[in-house]
């Protein structure tokens, strides 16, 4: 969610002209400086955009006539959010097939997807005597099984599986036993 709308009640007194416009601030709490939002809105409610999901935010409203511009009215401090979570983690993520240079990962979907649908899962995988967890996919996977290329044969890997929606990224699932990337033997 980078936008908000805001509304506002109009003022109890105009100073005695009619008000013209009002004028919309926004202040990012971690930096501290005000800048004009929406430098005139004639009705008594306005969208903001540009907003900084997770930053927190403060917003002002100003009225103004043609003798000038009132003392402002601010908001409660506000954090920007979407409407939905991010999903729960991809349950039971399993090695289906092993081979020297690719080992095929599977996984069940979330319980939860958040309220806002999955968008595709991934995958990380970490050698067993490495503390780093790598990305084993560019582009999120719509499916929800993986051939993990570019192993070397002899090493163990696990592996495991993030899903993602519009609002990000799940924690991580549960993570696959390990296993060693070799040819297979019948």
């Amino acid at each position: 969610a980078d936008a908000c709308t805001l509304s506002w009640h109009l003022p109890l007194e105009d100073g005695g002209s009619s008000i013209t416009n009002y004028i919309v601030e926004k202040c990012d709490v971690s930096r501290g400086d005000w800048i004009t939002a929406v430098p005139s809105v004639t009705k008594t409610s306005c969208r903001v955009g540009k907003l900084i999901p997770g930053q927190e935010y403060i917003f002002r409203v100003r009225a103004e006539n043609r003798f000038g511009i009132s003392e402002p009215i601010t908001s409660d401090r506000m954090i920007p959010k979407f409407p939905f979570d991010v999903p729960s983690p991809p349950k039971n993520a399993h090695v289906t097939k092993i081979n020297k240079d690719c080992i095929f990962v599977a996984w069940d979907r979330p319980d939860n997807d958040g309220g806002s649908p999955i968008t595709g899962y991934v995958i990380e995988r970490k050698e067993r005597n490495s503390l780093l967890w790598v990305k084993a996919n560019d582009t999120a996977v719509r499916t929800t099984e993986y051939p993990c290329a570019g192993l070397i044969e002899g090493l163990e890997y696990t592996f495991r599986i993030f899903a993602l929606n519009r609002a990000g990224s799940s924690k991580p699932s549960k993570p696959t036993e390990f296993v060693t990337a070799r040819t297979p033997v019948d």
